[in-house]
């Protein structure tokens, strides 16, 4: 699933995966980054368009590059959070489950 677009010069986001709409990054809140990660956690085909420089507006392409490094940093290290997390947590699982 693509998480981050670029279409007509405009930075844009996936704001409904079933529906596979998209919003300008100007409307983005932080509960949209929240449900973005939570997503891309459960992913396996995760993509983005990376040519930032065909966005025209100077702003949005520093918040779309930034958004674009970091989800990408988390999409690459995400089995490593789940393993992490699993090895702290799994001594409660079993005490308690």
């Amino acid at each position: 699933m693509k998480y981050l677009k670029i279409d007509n010069g405009e930075g844009l986001f996936l704001q409904d995966k079933e529906k596979r709409e998209y919003k300008p990054l100007s409307e983005m809140i932080g509960t949209d980054i929240c449900r973005i990660l939570l997503l891309m956690g459960d992913d396996d085909d995760v993509s983005f368009d990376d040519n930032i420089h065909t966005i025209n507006n100077d702003a949005t392409r520093i918040v779309y590059d930034n958004l674009l490094n970091r989800f990408k940093d988390f999409s690459e290290k995400k089995d490593a959070i789940r393993s992490e997390i699993d090895c702290k947590y799994k001594p409660l699982e079993e005490k308690y489950l």
